[in-house]
């Protein structure tokens, strides 16, 4: 699995299909730097006089709830079966 990982990783990152200021799962972010990052735009738009909303949701548990066999179903006729076998095996209890 690590080398599916790095696979994945080494394709992501060589095609630029990141944001550069995206914070999560990407190497030499940390989510202080993301913390400071939307601090420091709130701050800015308060000083030029704008009202500023954040939002956090919280999605952590909510593929827990999701039927891994329907949701693997749906992948397959979407993406194809190969490219799912890849991941079917990612399912922990």
């Amino acid at each position: 699995m690590h080398a599916l990982h790095r696979q994945l990783s080494n394709y992501i990152e060589s095609n630029s299909l990141l944001r550069l200021i995206r914070s999560g799962f990407c190497r030499l972010h940390s989510t202080e730097i993301a913390v400071l990052k939307v601090y420091n735009e709130i701050v800015l738009a308060l000083d030029s006089g704008f009202i500023d909303t954040l939002l956090l949701l919280d999605f952590s548990s909510a593929f827990g709830c999701v039927n891994h066999s329907i949701l693997l179903e749906v992948l397959e006729l979407q993406f194809g079966k190969l490219q799912v076998s890849l991941f079917s095996g990612l399912q922990t209890s």
